[in-house]
């Protein structure tokens, strides 16, 4: 169920000339190596801190490329859950099909160190606080 759900949100990303985070792919990965560690909440729907701290890390590594691995920031969880999940969506997103599969849409697979992702972050600040200047909004935080 879970590779039939990544293709059809591949496809329809691709459609769409939108970036697709593999967060599923993620979650499925995660749980086949460490079912110990409980990424749901009871409703079985919603993610709990450790499947929400996976899904974060994984859209940063999809959409700004850093590695996540060695992360300062933990959300509180044991160094090694952390650890785990870093080096497991790293792989994910890395992976040969997932990059495969990607390409094969039409979608460029671009990855980036930590300091090319900060000065991407930089320029994004820049642009978003022109558009808002613009607009004449005030961002808070």
């Amino acid at each position: 169920m879970t590779e039939q759900l990544a293709a059809a949100y591949v496809k329809a990303g691709a459609e769409n000339r939108a970036k697709v985070v593999p967060a599923g792919l993620a979650f499925a990965r995660s749980i086949a190596k460490r079912p110990d560690l409980n990424l749901y909440e009871a409703d079985k729907r919603h993610p709990s801190l450790m499947g929400t701290y996976l899904a974060a890390a994984t859209v940063v590594a999809s959409v700004y490329g850093p590695s996540p691995v060695g992360n300062r920031y933990t959300a509180g969880l044991p160094a090694d859950v952390a650890a785990a999940w870093e080096r497991e969506l790293r792989a994910t997103v890395d992976s040969r099909d997932t990059t495969e599969s990607l390409s094969q849409l039409g979608l460029d697979v671009e990855t980036s160190t930590g300091e090319q992702t900060a000065k991407r972050l930089a320029a994004d600040m820049v642009r978003w606080q022109s558009i808002l200047d613009t607009l004449g909004l005030k961002a808070t935080n």
